[in-house]
């Protein structure tokens, strides 16, 4: 669980400096290669925290197979 708090946190910290970018309209034009790029980072960051908050919720609750588990700290701690 700590991994994926950590996990979290990070990306959470990515998401908010990724929309606090994208609103810097006179820096990144909405339809700039720049804003695209930002565009696209905060979609796949917003999913990742999501799926992050799921997981973390399904852990809570027991609800993985502990080879997932297992897999899960494996993949988190390299």
């Amino acid at each position: 669980m700590q991994l994926l708090d950590t996990r979290y946190q990070k990306v959470k910290k990515e998401l908010t400096r990724s929309i606090e970018q994208a609103e810097q309209s006179d820096e990144n034009p909405s339809e700039s290669i720049t804003s695209l790029i930002i565009q696209n980072a905060i979609k796949h960051l917003t999913i990742e925290v999501e799926w992050l908050m799921d997981l973390q919720h399904k852990i809570q609750k027991n609800e993985l197979q502990p080879q997932v588990s297992y897999e899960i700290e494996h993949f988190f701690s390299n």
